[in-house]
């Protein structure tokens, strides 16, 4: 779809246009339902808004602990989008994330964090704040990145059988495309 409206080439406006539309689509694309129309155009106004502030062609390696933590925390936000039955549980999860009283509780108490889900859920977001040398690189290949690399081997080894017993441990859940 991108392609065919012209892609990248042409006035920025259009561009723009392009990609918003390309981004609810998509979002349509993955359920008839308004919570995935928005789903995708939060994604879309979010790229928009950083390509117009020209982040894209930002030094990465400044402030890499702030960009991925505001990445998780943006694509996290969208989650509650694309999960939610409808706008109005949407706005009631969102109304329980950022009110600390307990309002709005009720309406998630079944999904409430346990142990297991906290511990798993502060690993996940300390492994995505890694460094990226740690991560990814030419380290790898390197004599001297040994300690890299067994800190890698460490983390996958015992993120894998975590994740295959969570999942194991879970109820059924039918793969969401064939919902429609």
């Amino acid at each position: 779809v991108y392609i065919p409206l012209g892609g990248g080439r042409g006035r920025p406006l259009l561009v723009r246009r392009n990609l918003l539309l390309v981004f609810v689509l998509t979002g349509v694309w993955h359920g008839a339902n308004w919570t995935f129309l928005l789903w995708g155009g939060y994604h879309g106004a979010w790229l928009l808004f950083e390509r117009s502030l020209g982040l894209r062609n930002m030094d990465s390696e400044k402030r890499p602990a702030l960009r991925r933590a505001t990445t998780l925390f943006i694509v996290m936000m969208g989650w509650v989008l694309f999960r939610a039955p409808d706008l109005s549980s949407a706005l009631d999860y969102y109304q329980a994330l950022f009110s600390f009283d307990g309002v709005g509780l009720d309406a998630i108490q079944p999904l409430l964090i346990t142990r297991v889900w906290l511990t798993l859920v502060v690993a996940a977001v300390g492994v995505a704040l890694l460094p990226r040398s740690f991560v990814v690189g030419p380290e790898l290949l390197r004599t001297d990145s040994r300690l890299a690399a067994a800190g890698r081997t460490a983390v996958m080894v015992l993120a894998f059988p975590s994740a295959l017993l969570l999942v194991a441990s879970g109820s059924f859940s039918p793969f969401l495309y064939f919902q429609f």
